[in-house]
């Protein structure tokens, strides 16, 4: 596993309850991934 998040608030279902908190915790994993651009196209 290579990130966890824990919210402070919202319940089971994060993107009914916190979807900004969901947001910003997909574009930080997102972020975090090391860049897998082809560079041989």
């Amino acid at each position: 596993m290579t990130h966890w998040s824990k919210f402070d608030r919202g319940s089971h279902f994060p993107v009914a309850g916190v979807p900004d908190l969901l947001t910003k915790d997909i574009r930080t994993f997102f972020h975090a991934l090391p860049d897998s651009t082809p560079t041989d196209v």
